[in-house]
């Protein structure tokens, strides 16, 4: 994430919650206990909920919303490769969340991709994936689909087929 001084009326990322319009920067305390000290007030554009943040400190946790073209060099950067899936459950779901937290970029494209394929293994088998895995593709899908619609001006259900038709792409 980027370390920068963000201003009021900025739209930006923040963390897992999407992008987020900076709609204020004030000082206050949020507990008796604590001294007063700037935070960036946030609103999340999707579901509108406050968000308070330090600015010392807590911007390391923001970040500009990504450009076209970086965001088709990120999805350029997955073609061929692919992650394995690690059937140890905490070890995965530990790597799986370490990767949401940093937001789009590679290898969060490339934990959907593995996700999707193991429950097209499992639905096969008739069996389900577990709630745990379910819930973090989903996490991962809201976080690329809210950018990338944004970004592009479109749909969040054409995101998909952006980034396979991208993906997929044959090298020139």
């Amino acid at each position: 994430m980027e370390n920068r001084e963000f201003t009021v009326g900025e739209k930006i990322i923040y963390c897992t919650h999407g992008i987020c319009i900076i709609e204020d920067i004030r000082s206050m305390s949020l507990s008796p206990a604590l001294p007063e000290q700037p935070y960036y007030v946030l609103r999340e554009c999707k579901r509108g909920s406050l968000i308070y943040v330090p600015v010392a400190g807590g911007a390391s946790r923001m970040r500009d919303i990504y450009d076209k073209e970086t965001i088709d060099r990120i999805i350029c950067g997955i073609r061929g490769r692919k992650m394995d899936w690690n059937s140890d459950r905490k070890a995965r779901t530990t790597l799986f969340k370490a990767i949401i937290v940093e937001g789009l970029n590679e290898d969060l494209l490339l934990m959907i991709r593995c996700i999707k394929l193991r429950k097209k293994e499992i639905v096969d088998l008739n069996k389900k994936l577990s709630d745990s895995d379910d819930d973090l593709l989903q996490t991962a899908e809201q976080i690329v689909n809210e950018e990338l619609s944004f970004v592009l001006g479109i749909d969040e259900r054409e995101v998909g087929d952006y980034i396979r038709g991208i993906a997929e792409e044959k090298d020139a």
